[in-house]
């Protein structure tokens, strides 16, 4: 049990027993702060409280809260504050678009998260669909660290500029490289032609990462264009840096493949930061089995 802290002067006192009460409170009144060693020692009351019959004791055990009761007390907490005016670059409160490309139906979104609406920030999120070569998609996104005031301009710059490199790169390749895209489709497992299937492999992966470079490099020149502007000085209370342009970049490069893959497609991915990218089997009877991460 814990015990009191008493002065050299009570401990030399007999101790006076307590009264044989149970359960009690105990009432304690402190000496006034600051006074001399002749002051009377702090006087202990105990009072005895009433017992508590035993069956009695679970009714006084809160329930705990269920999801309503939840929602209820901290659903008013939230409030809803517009798109600052005052800052340069607003971004729209959402984006969205499904457009049916070559053989799959693409399903696109960008929406002001709980926090930004409290906070009445912009969202700092990105993305970017497109189809080249008739039947190639690329899928690229971008998630705007939350602790950098312009990392929404970071966001779309990088989308931008991996995307853009990749439409022109991809179609390149493939008009120079006439065995590049028929090398996706060779079987990964005859010795006679894994070489060439491996070289067009070797080649898709080194643009979708050049891509993610491209994007960088996006995002830096949109930097630049802005460093010396008053506008963003003035909100941040300092000069702007790279780092206010911080985000994350997701890339995905779908190609319908033929040959031994008759049907299948060959995907390839690159990423910087956290988020995922996962293809999902909807045919698949077992969900453990149904999920794949790509990156």
């Amino acid at each position: 049990e814990p015990k009191e802290c008493v002065s050299e002067k009570e401990q030399r006192e007999p101790a006076v027993p307590a009264p044989q009460t149970s359960p009690a409170a105990v009432d304690i009144v402190l000496p006034p702060a600051g006074k001399g060693p002749d002051l009377p020692k702090p006087a202990m009351h105990s009072t005895a409280a009433p017992a508590v019959p035993q069956s009695d004791a679970g009714q006084h055990t809160p329930k705990p809260l269920n999801d309503a009761d939840v929602l209820a007390h901290t659903s008013s907490l939230w409030q809803y504050h517009p798109i600052p005016e005052d800052e340069p670059e607003p971004m729209p409160e959402y984006l969205c678009g499904a457009p049916r490309l070559h053989d799959a139906q693409v399903t696109a979104a960008r929406v002001r998260g709980k926090k930004h609406k409290n906070e009445g920030t912009n969202c700092d999120d990105w993305y970017e669909v497109s189809e080249i070569c008739g039947d190639v998609t690329i899928l690229v996104a971008a998630d705007g660290a939350g602790s950098r005031k312009f990392s929404r301009v970071g966001a779309r710059a990088a989308c931008e500029g991996a995307s853009a490199f990749l439409q022109q790169a991809w179609q390149e390749m493939e008009s120079s490289q006439l065995e590049f895209r028929k090398g996706l489709g060779q079987d990964l497992n005859d010795p006679a032609v894994k070489d060439r299937a491996m070289a067009s492999y070797g080649l898709a992966a080194q643009l979708v990462q050049r891509a993610v470079a491209a994007g960088f490099d996006s995002l830096t020149r949109e930097f630049e264009k802005r460093s010396s502007d008053s506008r963003y000085s003035r909100l941040l209370g300092r000069d702007l840096v790279v780092e206010d342009l911080a985000c994350t970049l997701l890339l995905a490069v779908s190609v319908p493949i033929g040959g031994s893959y008759a049907g299948e497609h060959a995907i390839f991915t690159c990423q910087v930061g956290d988020g995922m990218i996962a293809i999902i089997d909807s045919l698949m009877d077992d969900p453990a089995k149904a999920l794949r991460l790509l990156a």
